[in-house]
């Protein structure tokens, strides 16, 4: 846990356990080739917020080589930028509340805070490359996964957010755009995009 901003954060893999800060600037999880580490992430990472000036990310970028695997990363404030070559059982919320046990629960998930998230790649030309994960916030960006596993044995996952601007599907091909009258996703890989309350 630190009691300050993080300016960067450069590791070859993060195991599990939990990081805990007001803000981050940017996360590099690189691998390293002769201890055979791909470069995973699979901690908590949990940022508050607090203390940023307006308009300053509370994560500028999370830039991991290998898998978001089993990891829950909870921002208080906005996200710039998350790329990684894989994400698996794990959640990307920003200015979200989660209430609930269950895992990717779209009606345990409230937006607390006018949070965005600029842009996510998930993948370049693997298979498998998002599964089973959630990326949340008020306000999404961009969103460009090179593969998802639609299958997911009847339960939804995917993006969620009161605005989104695309989200783009290399595998199996699809994409979303707001004005689109395209499908809210492939088999159980879902876009959501609540109305707002009356």
């Amino acid at each position: 846990r630190f009691g300050s901003g993080i300016r960067n954060f450069t590791a070859a893999h993060v195991g599990e356990g939990e990081i805990a800060a007001p803000s981050l600037g940017a996360m590099r999880i690189s691998g390293e080739a002769e201890l055979a580490l791909a470069g995973d992430f699979r901690a908590n990472l949990t940022l508050s917020g607090e203390g940023l000036n307006h308009g300053e990310p509370a994560l500028g970028w999370l830039n991991v080589r290998g898998a978001i695997d089993s990891a829950a990363i909870l921002v208080g404030g906005n996200i710039s930028r998350v790329s990684a070559a894989h994400m698996n059982d794990s959640s990307l919320y920003a200015g979200c509340a989660v209430t609930g046990s269950t895992f990717g629960n779209p009606d345990g998930i409230s937006f607390t805070i006018p949070a965005r998230i600029g842009s996510t790649t998930i993948g370049t030309d693997s298979s498998a490359a998002f599964r089973n994960s959630f990326i949340a916030a008020q306000a999404v960006g961009s969103v460009t996964l090179s593969s998802v596993v639609s299958d997911n044995g009847g339960k939804a996952f995917g993006v969620l957010g009161t605005s989104i601007d695309s989200v783009r599907v290399l595998k199996p091909p699809f994409q979303w755009l707001p004005d689109s009258l395209s499908a809210a996703g492939v088999g159980d890989f879902r876009i959501q995009v609540p109305r707002p309350a009356r």
